[in-house]
């Protein structure tokens, strides 16, 4: 799992303000067979990163009990 901010081409913006990049926390899971998933979780704000991918992070031990791992990131 990791985080990133992607700059977005073109501003977007809002009734609060105006977004400039897309904060995403992005999660790999491997299954035990070898299937792989991705996903991506949009986050309006920075300040949401960590606390979103702890929340996926903490879903890891749940999946850790049945056919899933959570894959490590390489960065």
């Amino acid at each position: 799992m990791r985080t990133v901010r992607v700059p977005m081409r073109e501003p977007h913006a809002t009734a609060s303000g105006v977004i400039t990049e897309s904060p995403l926390v992005l999660t790999d899971v491997l299954t035990d067979t070898g299937i792989a998933g991705h996903s991506i979780v949009f986050t309006y704000t920075a300040a949401a990163l960590e606390p979103t991918a702890g929340l996926i992070r903490s879903l890891e031990a749940s999946l850790m009990g049945g056919k899933a791992r959570a894959a490590r990131s390489r960065a």
